[in-house]
């Protein structure tokens, strides 16, 4: 799939994740899983480098995507492909924007590169996905031109997070005039921004939570306001990665009718047994 085109120009990137909201993002990091995850129906698969743990722990990295990986994952599916930079190496994203990838995520994780900002995301001609942890976070991500946002919390993990999100966008909405405006001085966002966010009550881009491979935690992501969920790499550890990567897919469009995803639920129970 070729590389969505965007005018290189500042402002909020509405509309740009359309094709995946309601929709199952997999971390893969082969062809062959990438070939699985869209057979079962995900949206999109992102590509990543598996780092060891020990590697991990000791340098602290995390999986950056590996281009010959990116490059075979794109010649095998025709869904689009995410690929993963670290925060602010500007030459990581250009490259990976050279090889005509669909998105670029931009990791929390820091490096000695990436200690003081943010990459600045307006110009680029690839969407970026940016991860938040905060309104603040949210809107400042969206500011530099993110075109939509992987919700994380810092220590409780994305229910929690995405809870955050939900109660801080109702403060904000409770907001007006001089209030409103030192909210954004506060938050560092401009007020027009600030403004839409509290009268529309949710963000301009989409938003995705991180779930774990549990159906109906998939779809209490989806109840509490995401736009679609991501799955880790978790899942092709199970017996039948494939069949759970359809239930999640099914658990989030159904996310609101509780007797399919009970079905859904007792589906995937006793294909373990």
């Amino acid at each position: 799939m070729q590389a969505i085109e965007l005018a290189a120009k500042p402002g909020v990137r509405r509309g740009i994740a359309g094709i995946l909201t309601g929709g199952v993002i997999v971390n893969v990091s082969t062809a062959d899983q990438a070939r699985i995850a869209e057979d079962a129906g995900a949206v999109a698969v992102m590509a990543f480098e598996h780092v060891p743990d020990a590697l991990r722990n000791s340098a602290g990295q995390p999986g950056r995507s590996d281009l010959e990986v990116i490059n075979h994952i794109k010649s095998v599916v025709s869904i689009p492909v995410v690929a993963r930079t670290y925060l602010g190496h500007s030459a990581h994203a250009t490259m990976l924007q050279s090889l005509g990838v669909d998105y670029i995520d931009e990791s929390e994780h820091k490096t000695s590169t990436t200690a003081v900002r943010q990459s600045d995301k307006r110009h680029s001609t690839v969407p970026f996905m940016a991860s938040a942890a905060s309104l603040g976070d949210v809107l400042r991500r969206i500011n530099e031109g993110a075109a939509m946002i992987r919700c994380r919390s810092e220590q409780t993990g994305a229910t929690d997070g995405i809870r955050q999100l939900r109660a801080e966008i109702d403060a904000l909405s409770a907001l007006s005039g001089d209030l409103l405006r030192e909210m954004a001085n506060n938050l560092g966002i401009p007020y027009e921004l600030a403004k839409e966010v509290g009268l529309a009550g949710k963000f301009p881009v989409a938003l995705f939570a991180e779930s774990t491979e549990n159906p109906a935690d998939a779809a209490l992501m989806m109840q509490l306001g995401a736009d679609g969920v991501l799955v880790g790499p978790a899942i092709f550890k199970l017996r039948d990665p494939g069949e759970r990567v359809a239930a999640l897919a099914n658990a989030v469009t159904f996310h609101d009718e509780p007797a399919v995803i009970a079905k859904i639920s007792r589906d995937v129970a006793h294909t373990l047994r």
